[in-house]
């Protein structure tokens, strides 16, 4: 069973009203069961870089250990996605009435002693075709109590963006977003330095396939001893709808 946890993040939207949420309607895979991805030795292949972290939830039918929930209006288990035959993480998110809500799993790691650091996520994930109706973040890296990553606005455009109104990344990604109803790669990139923050993120277009990339920079963060690597659900306004994202083949890199 897994625990319930609280979430530290303080998030603001676009327009700088603060948030945070959940929900869930099955979705259905646009595309053709992914057989290949079902392999449970996506780990053991060593194409991941150097000094990495990898999880394939293939492997077990219990959440490892170096993950931890947080669940505040949801739930996370294993089990097998519209475009799988095998298991992976299925993060629900329940509708959110109030101002914020999480059902995600985090894997942190100390930071070196000093900057630059450089972190990324890189993950295969299965978006919802449902918009929520609200601002909700799909999968962050976290440093210094600020979340960078993958949101969608209440809007339903999708932003590569920070959580907190203080720091001021943000940038659109393509109009129409990233590949929703089936699995998709992405990666996203993250570099702390004296004086600023940099992220980048690449994903494929939903309205041609073709891949794209997005860049934005902020003021520096100062990052205290830990960053954390989080997959899974979190809005940051109330929503209007449930949703129901999956993840699978995680690597987590910093140098």
């Amino acid at each position: 069973m897994l625990a319930i946890g609280c979430s530290t993040d303080t998030f603001v939207t676009g327009d700088g009203g603060t948030g945070d949420g959940g929900g869930g309607d099955a979705i259905v895979a646009d595309a053709p069961i992914d057989v290949a991805s079902c392999q449970p030795t996506f780990c053991a292949t060593g194409a991941q870089p150097p000094n990495a972290f990898c999880t394939d939830f293939d492997e077990s039918n219990v959440l490892p250990s170096d993950w931890s929930p947080e669940l505040t209006v949801g739930t996370v288990d294993l089990s097998a996605s519209p475009a799988e035959t095998c298991q992976s993480v299925h993060a629900h998110l329940a509708q959110v009435g109030g101002t914020t809500g999480a059902a995600r799993i985090i894997h942190s790691k100390n930071v070196p002693g000093t900057l630059p650091v450089h972190v990324t996520l890189s993950l295969d994930v299965m978006l919802p075709k449902v918009d929520a109706g609200g601002t909700v973040f799909f999968f962050v890296i976290r440093g210094g109590g600020v979340s960078i990553g993958l949101a969608q606005r209440a809007d339903g455009t999708w932003w590569l963006q920070s959580s907190l109104g203080t720091n001021t990344l943000a940038s659109p990604l393509a109009q129409g977003g990233p590949i929703r109803g089936s699995f998709t790669h992405m990666f996203l990139d993250v570099t702390y330095s004296a004086s600023s923050v940099s992220a980048s993120l690449q994903y494929k277009r939903a309205d041609n396939n073709n891949d794209d990339a997005v860049q934005a920079n902020a003021a520096a963060i100062s990052l205290q001893t830990s960053v954390s690597y989080i997959v899974g659900l979190a809005a940051a306004t109330s929503t209007q709808n449930a949703l129901d994202a999956y993840y699978d083949d995680v690597i987590t890199t910093m140098q």
